[in-house]
């Protein structure tokens, strides 16, 4: 389903796809982080691709 453009969505979806990165980096599991933020862990694992793919294009862009 596409949703209109949304700002404050948008920001909220950018904090917390940042707070979920800095948990997994500190060694936080998949099941604590789903207890912690009230996400299914199969949400959790697609921000995680998510998130290491942006990373693997921002470090390719560096290369250059």
């Amino acid at each position: 389903m596409y949703l209109p453009y949304d700002p404050l969505r948008e920001a909220i979806l950018l904090e917390l796809n940042r707070a979920i990165g800095i948990r997994r980096a500190q060694g936080a599991s998949l099941e604590a982080l789903s207890m912690e933020y009230g996400l299914s862990k199969d949400v959790l694992q697609r921000i995680a691709e998510a998130d290491d793919r942006t990373t693997e294009r921002q470090a390719e862009g560096q290369g250059s």
